[in-house]
């Protein structure tokens, strides 16, 4: 280990970064479960199992373990409810924990070389949970319903805000560049680096969950020095400010991680450049972000907010109309949730923990000694 790489390690010491991979977005569940761990990675353990069956608790557990020896982590939390893990990445081992069941279904691409599937079906009674089966089927189709539904209500959401974004002039292309000079400054200052095999990672900073929309920003923004923060309503002027640094980052040959809107996981919201400890950041319902003065830099786009004058929609109306649709996605996703605990109560009864937690130690072990 290099004199950097101990530095580095002892700043990064135990900490704790929070994503979602996956997204209840306005064209359906959005998925980038293949950014967790990517083509690097050393080994991948993916779980198989039903509801309740401790996949989310198996993680955290072993996680918790590793952030009290000093390791960094990854939390990858579950969209659909915030409070479970869907994963958990440790860059340092470059080893993943994921849950690969449905709707982020995971198979092994490299089976036995890099993943291997730990299925939880082995430890359950399966008697007791086929005498279920009834209530089990109801169950998961409602489910299902309550999951279109909460789509349905996102994509008139996603019109809402376009009609909202459609009030506003086309952006000058010199005033963005103009905003944008000051950190495209910063990127371009050192040597162009040479072109590395893996440029981007693409997850979420915010999902919209059974409790509304969450951001775990905070998390992601820790320890950096340079947090531009652009201000305003017109996404799609921000848009532009956050492609134009994109492409200039990548071009310079900085590896940069990208996180997409939830609602629209074509947009893009954020951008952390590690290599130069920057970020630049959407700070818009639902993830207004503000830090204090002296960790970050406010860009206004306020003037870059040009309204027709005629405009042939009411903007607040539209506004009203977004939110109401919005509020009701969310209330089909506390439904959803509401019900999968139901579901999870007829398994977990079923389940043969104390074997789950002697799997648990064991892997543990292997972990720390890989």
């Amino acid at each position: 280990m290099t004199r950097k790489q101990e530095v580095d390690w002892m700043i990064n010491k135990g900490r704790i970064r929070k994503f979602f991979p996956g997204a209840n977005s306005a064209y359906g569940f959005f998925s980038y479960y293949d950014q967790i761990a990517g083509p690097e990675a050393n080994r991948i353990i993916i779980f198989k199992g039903g509801p309740g069956a401790g996949k989310s608790s198996f993680m955290k557990n072993i996680g918790k373990i590793l952030a009290e020896q000093g390791y960094e982590l990854e939390y990858h939390f579950c969209s659909s409810d915030n409070d479970a893990l869907d994963a958990l990445y440790i860059p340092e081992k470059k080893i993943a924990l994921m849950d690969g069941t449905a709707p982020h279904v995971i198979e092994p691409k490299y089976p036995g070389a890099v993943e291997e599937i730990i299925n939880f079906g082995q430890y359950w009674q399966a008697e007791k949970i086929r005498e279920q089966k009834s209530s089990i089927i109801g169950l998961q189709e409602e489910i299902s319903r309550s999951f279109q539904q909460a789509y349905r209500m996102l994509a008139a959401a996603k019109l809402y805000r376009d009609a909202f974004e459609d009030c506003f002039q086309e952006t000058d292309e010199a005033a963005v560049l103009s905003l944008t000079e000051e950190i495209l400054e910063k990127i371009l200052a050192g040597e162009k680096k040479p072109p590395r095999s893996k440029k981007t990672r693409t997850l979420f900073a915010s999902a919209i969950t059974p409790g509304g929309a969450v951001n775990y920003l905070d998390t992601l923004l820790d320890g950096l020095s340079h947090v531009y923060i652009l201000n305003g309503e017109n996404k799609r002027a921000k848009r532009k400010v956050i492609a134009k640094v994109l492409h200039a980052a990548v071009e310079h040959g900085h590896f940069v991680e990208i996180f997409s809107c939830a609602l629209d996981p074509r947009s893009l919201d954020h951008l952390i450049i590690p290599e130069l400890d920057m970020a630049v950041i959407n700070s818009s319902w639902p993830h207004n972000f503000m830090l204090s003065v002296d960790k970050a830099r406010v860009i206004d786009v306020g003037p870059l907010e040009t309204p027709f004058r005629k405009a042939p929609d009411d903007p607040e109306e539209l506004k009203n109309g977004f939110h109401a649709a919005f509020s009701k996605a969310v209330s089909f996703l506390s439904r959803a949730k509401t019900l999968h605990d139901e579901l999870e109560g007829l398994y977990i009864p079923y389940m043969l923990f104390e074997q789950i937690d002697s799997l648990q130690k064991r892997t543990l072990e292997e972990i720390i000694s890989s």
